[in-house]
């Protein structure tokens, strides 16, 4: 169910599972798993905001949560610099502008969250889904005197899949169909033309509600990228800007069964 306020349909809050009491580990509870990922579906607009915990039941106490990606080559990581660090948090490329905060630690260091908040840019809708990892290890690792390890950190791994939905907007404070309907370089009538269950298109919308940005087109046998941009009115270059996964691969290459974001433009159809 979609809420208000929140730009996707899970709620912010998000707790791995897997590891398990005392010597065994950390206790990453709940929907994640290191064998399964979770779906997180995340809207242009509000975005993603969410919170990580890990947690150790044990005598011993979390010491990270770090942050991976099957799409970058490094994990998070601190680089020293000539006169300054270089953070680099270990998420896809695509979320390079995401902020990760620092670790939050409780209870004694025996759970640590972390928030992860990204607001992806217009042109993601339709993105390929984004794997991102967490990893928490806890802090019961012994060494002897001479550097041997003795007691080994505990590590455990979860990982979500951030997909981006396509053709859809989640509504940010203050917002009206004026203000969306800029952003997609489009006007507020075509808007409310994709939006026939908003009463008033000139006040402001609720925050978090989603809003139709265009229409949803399933390619068919036969159709090619030129077709269908005369068809609707639209360009080629629209297509790529609000098709993440077109943009990724070719406007030429579409299949059947493909779905394709496309702003019409009631305008220049040709039916």
């Amino acid at each position: 169910m979609e809420k208000p306020g929140t730009g996707y349909r899970f709620p912010p809050k998000i707790v791995i599972e897997e590891g398990g009491e005392g010597c065994v580990g950390v206790e990453l509870e709940s929907v994640l798993s290191t064998d399964l990922f979770h779906e997180v579906r995340v809207f242009v607009g509000v975005g993603m905001d969410l919170q990580v915990i890990a947690r150790d039941v044990s005598w011993d106490s979390v010491s990270s949560i770090l942050a991976s990606s099957y799409s970058v080559t490094a994990a998070e990581a601190t680089i020293d610099r000539q006169g300054y660090s270089e953070q680099r948090t270990g998420l896809p490329a695509e979320m390079a502008h995401a902020v990760f905060h620092p670790p939050v630690a409780s209870y004694g260091g025996s759970v640590i969250s972390r928030r992860l908040r990204w607001r992806p840019m217009r042109s993601m809708g339709g993105a390929h889904p984004m794997l991102v990892c967490f990893e928490a290890q806890d802090s019961s690792g012994i060494t002897s005197g001479e550097g041997n390890e003795l007691v080994p950190h505990k590590a455990v791994r979860g990982c979500i899949a951030v997909a981006l939905e396509r053709c859809r907007y989640a509504v940010r404070p203050g917002e009206s169909m004026q203000h969306i309907a800029a952003y997609y370089s489009t006007n507020w009538i075509q808007l409310w033309a994709l939006n026939t269950d908003i009463v008033n298109p000139d006040g402001t919308l609720m925050e978090g509600s989603i809003v139709n940005t265009g229409h949803v087109y399933t390619v068919e046998d036969g159709d090619v990228i030129d077709w269908v941009v005369r068809k609707f009115g639209g360009s080629r270059a629209s297509i790529v800007e609000f098709n993440r996964d077109v943009a990724q691969a070719s406007p030429d290459a579409i299949a059947a069964g493909q779905h394709l974001c496309i702003i019409p433009n009631s305008c220049a159809t040709h039916i």
